[in-house]
């Protein structure tokens, strides 16, 4: 018969200081003993859907954005404009609503002026463009490239050529 080695650690011994020491360490560390109902649920982060509106003109203000306001997984974070007029009157817009939804005060809109810098955003998982039609085709492909989910109100052009400036 084969004689064991006093000096090896059995599983049973292993698995028993692994776990004291895993509960030690959670216990040192700060285990939490509450968890946000936010983290849970329909609502959790992991659950909605995080949208950047790429043109903040009438139709965007008027149609795109209050469209997405309908469905509670899906939240406006970013807004994009050349014109920061319209950056700044699009915030208001968006944080105004998500405001008067909540009841407490809202400033968690945020703004751009290139949509390139929108797209660089690892939070934002998709975008509504609402920029002129020959705009379309450029900011969509982009878009895609950076893992984005695209909507657009309108066809993309048929040639190339139309489509991108």
């Amino acid at each position: 018969m084969k004689k064991l080695n006093k000096n090896k650690v059995s599983r049973r011994s292993f698995i028993k200081t692994a776990a004291t020491g895993t509960i030690a360490s959670a216990i040192v560390a700060g285990f939490p003993d509450i968890i946000p109902a936010t983290v849970l649920g329909s609502n959790s982060p992991g659950n909605r859907i995080n949208i950047g509106a790429i043109g903040n003109g009438r139709i965007s203000r008027v149609h795109d954005l209050p469209g997405i306001w309908r469905y509670d997984n899906a939240r406006i974070m970013a807004v994009c404009d050349l014109d920061s007029n319209r950056v700044t009157d699009a915030k208001k817009l968006v944080n105004d609503f998500y405001a008067r939804q909540t009841g407490k005060p809202y400033d968690g809109v945020t703004g751009y002026s290139d949509y390139r810098a929108l797209l660089a955003n690892k939070d934002i998982d998709a975008v509504v463009i609402s920029t002129p039609d020959h705009w379309h085709a450029l900011i969509a492909i982009a878009a895609v490239k950076a893992g984005k989910d695209v909507y657009l109100q309108s066809l993309l052009h048929s040639r190339l050529r139309r489509a991108v400036p």
